[in-house]
């Protein structure tokens, strides 16, 4: 406020304007040598014109703010402006730089500058960029122009940043490739999930629109699962099997919704491998036919269903066919096609049986293609009930009578039993020429008492037996036709002691019932019966036939083995039959009187086997022979097996060496 002279003279002396707008500038001043002579300095005014000078605009405003993670805040003059005495608002601009976790905007525009009109009208944001950072900035500096052509000065604008939970963001490629049928396991490529604020265990995807298949999660169905089951391998997509090539399913992510968000759906897509499908049985597997009937299947009853093959392409195997039999086209089989089946190519036969169901196993394969096992089903049939026609049984115990037998009392010709499994009203007649002489009784046909016997007048005795269930058709349903030849010669029976019985020179019947006998037949076709005990027979000239009539007439029960040990003539020794004079070829030895299965009912043939073994299945005859060199004691033994345990229950002996054949017997 004061200076001297000297400092004046100097140039030590300014005055500094305060760089106010004001056109004028002054201070008054006064000069004092010290005051040696007691004065009052006089004072006068020193003026200044001031030269005005543009002033760079100065930034004002506390420079921060708050802002919520990916929010957006509006700048305010509190936050951000200016003073300049020079320019209004519309007159400077701001430019911002090194922009941190967000980016200013005009009018919704990134913008690295604006007015101070652009700030005043509310224009001006910071959008942050939704980062987990809790600050956020930019660099800005202020300039009018540049008017004074100073470099203005920038000042950092921070904020402070409210965390926001953020919404789960789905992540993968959201495609795989499944077999059709299979399974996939999806993995972190193919489906995860980006958040920031939380980990796996904290959010869930929720599935939706599921086609072609289901996502399971633990191996059962669910609509969602957490990011710790997908990290864990616990979530699988199932293939539903169709023939579709494509599967797909839609799928959201969500934290708990914490941010109050609706999340975004995407479409997870697969491709589906085809794999060939085995077929499966289709149709109601049953139906109904006739007893002893056909029944043609079809589509209902019995088809398939495959996508991959036709029918043509397919094949049924039958088994385990009960009461009846498959045909296609008229034969027996055990496998047909699905176009023989499409075709009505494919029928069932009942056996006939009495049975009151019928049924077959059933599979369907196309090649296995797929390496799969068939699985087997029933097909079941009813069966409707048939009147059976019955059916006549018969043995014929009297072939050959002599014409000086007696006829004092009815001789028995052949048993009768009616099969029939029904239980008809059934009837039997006699019908032919000789009908008279016989009649029916006691389920057996007889000659009857007083029948006239006449080898010249009537060699033979021939009648028809008729069997007739009137509730089926207008005929007869059965018949039989029996001769009894009327032989020129003796009938002579023994007793039952040991006889001696000699023929004629005719045709002779010969029977010794009981006891051991001895039986010649000379000359003629004579019929020797030994009966029982251990008899010898010697037919003489002739065509003889040689009769058993029962197991028990010829060592019965003696099985042929000695010790077990294979045949030998010592089994049965003296209780066996012994035929002298067996002609091969010429002679018959007769065991049809036998029933060679006394198990089953009627008179059952013997099977001749020769000089195999007992098969132990049916009742067998065989034969040995025995040769004792240098002896006249050669001999052939026939044993009967009726019990089929493979062992002999009768046998007879033959003299000499015989090579038997089925020809010399009537089995």
């Amino acid at each position: 406020t004061s200076f001297t002279g000297a400092e004046l003279a100097a140039g030590k002396v300014t005055f500094v304007h305060d760089g106010s707008e004001t056109t004028k500038a002054s201070f008054k001043v006064s000069v004092e040598d010290g005051n040696e002579d007691g004065s009052t300095p006089a004072t006068s005014t020193f003026d200044f014109g001031v030269t005005p000078v543009n002033d760079a605009p100065v930034l004002t405003g506390d420079l921060k703010a708050t802002v919520k993670e990916g929010g957006s805040y509006t700048l305010t003059k509190s936050d951000l402006s200016f003073t300049d005495p020079d320019d209004g608002a519309g007159g400077v601009r701001f430019t911002v730089s090194s922009q941190s976790a967000g980016k200013i905007q005009v009018n919704g525009k990134a913008a690295t500058s604006f007015t101070g009109a652009d700030l005043a009208a509310g224009r001006v944001t910071f959008v942050h960029d939704g980062s987990e950072t809790t600050k956020a900035s930019f660099k800005v500096s202020v300039e009018d122009g540049n008017e004074d052509s100073s470099t203005p000065a920038t000042s950092t604008f921070n904020f402070g940043v409210t965390p926001v939970n953020d919404a789960p963001v789905l992540t993968g490629d959201l495609k795989a490739t499944v077999k059709e049928g299979g399974s996939y396991t999806l993995t972190k490529s193919d489906l995860s999930f980006s958040d920031p604020d939380d980990g796996a265990g904290g959010v869930r995807f929720t599935v939706s629109g599921q086609s072609a298949g289901k996502i399971q999660v633990n191996g059962k169905a669910a609509t969602s699962f957490t990011g710790a089951d997908l990290a864990a391998g616990n979530v699988t997509f199932v293939h539903d099997g169709s023939e579709a090539t494509k599967a797909s399913f839609k799928v959201s992510v969500e934290d708990g919704n914490e941010d109050g968000s609706t999340p975004a759906t995407s479409t997870f897509d697969f491709g589906v491998t085809p794999v060939n499908d085995a077929p499966k049985l289709t149709g109601d597997l049953k139906a109904t036919v006739k007893e002893g009937g056909s029944y043609t299947l079809t589509k209902s009853d019995l088809s398939f269903s495959d996508p991959d093959d036709s029918a043509a392409g397919v094949r049924f195997t039958v088994s385990g066919q009960s009461a009846g039999k498959i045909q296609v086209n008229g034969k027996a089989a055990t496998s047909f096609t699905g176009a023989e089946l499409a075709a009505g190519k494919v029928t069932f036969v009942h056996d006939g049986s009495e049975t009151t169901k019928a049924s077959f196993k059933v599979s369907v394969e196309d090649g296995n293609e797929d390496g799969s096992k068939p699985a087997t089903s029933t097909f079941d049939f009813g069966v409707t009930p048939v009147n059976d026609a019955p059916k006549l049984v018969t043995k014929q115990v009297l072939k050959s009578i002599a014409e000086d037998a007696s006829t004092a009392s009815a001789r028995k010709v052949a048993t009768l039993t009616i099969a029939d499994p029904d239980g008809g009203d059934n009837s039997l007649s006699l019908k032919g020429a000789d009908a008279k002489y016989f009649e029916i009784k006691n389920g057996a046909l007889w000659l009857k008492k007083g029948a006239k016997l006449d080898h010249d007048g009537n060699p033979s005795l021939d009648v028809t037996v008729r069997l007739d269930d009137p509730s089926i058709g207008k005929s007869y349903e059965a018949s039989k036709t029996f001769t009894v030849s009327v032989a020129e010669g003796a009938t002579k029976p023994g007793t039952s002691g040991s006889d001696k019985l000699v023929g004629t020179s005719g045709n002779d019947v010969l029977s010794g019932k009981g006891g051991k006998d001895m039986i010649l037949g000379g000359a003629g076709n004579d019929r020797l019966i030994g009966g029982t005990g251990a008899d010898t027979l010697t037919g003489g000239a002739g065509r003889d036939v040689f009769i058993f009539t029962s197991e028990k007439d010829s060592a019965p029960g003696q099985s042929g083995f000695v010790n077990n040990s294979g045949y030998n003539p010592q089994s049965g020794v003296g209780k066996r039959d012994l035929i002298t004079d067996f002609v091969h070829g010429k002679d018959k030895l007769d065991v049809s009187q036998i029933d060679a299965n006394d198990k089953l009912a009627g008179d059952q043939a013997f099977t001749w086997r020769g000089k195999k073994d007992f098969t132990g299945k049916v009742g067998e005859v065989i034969f040995r022979i025995f040769d004792e060199k240098g002896t006249k004691n050669d001999r052939t033994i026939v044993y009967g097996d009726t019990d089929h345990d493979g062992r002999a229950d009768f046998q007879f002996e033959l003299a000499g060496i015989i090579n038997l054949t089925k020809s010399d017997f009537i089995l």
